[in-house]
């Protein structure tokens, strides 16, 4: 549900920045991200682990860059940096 909710209100934004094609990209790299980093953290795990939260996570991440003109103007913005640390630290 948090992963639908934060999909729906960070993707649209991200996807008209980016256009469709670049909006994929980042959504099916960032999924492959989120995969390798619970196999690096979880080596040897039996359990497999089923979501989109990698690639919620990517783009959301995106989101916080795109709000500025810039991503050093995003980085510079306190409220960004403060939104973005939030969401980390949530997850």
């Amino acid at each position: 549900l948090m992963n639908g909710l934060a999909y729906l209100q960070a993707a649209p934004f991200v996807a008209m920045r980016l256009g469709d094609l670049r909006f994929l990209l980042l959504f099916f790299i960032s999924a492959v991200g989120g995969a390798l980093a619970f196999i690096a953290i979880n080596p040897s795990s039996e359990t497999g682990a089923v979501g989109a939260s990698g690639a919620i996570c990517g783009v959301f991440g995106a989101y916080f860059l795109a709000v500025r003109p810039t991503p050093r103007a995003a980085f510079a913005d306190p409220a960004v940096r403060n939104a973005m640390f939030s969401f980390l630290a949530i997850n």
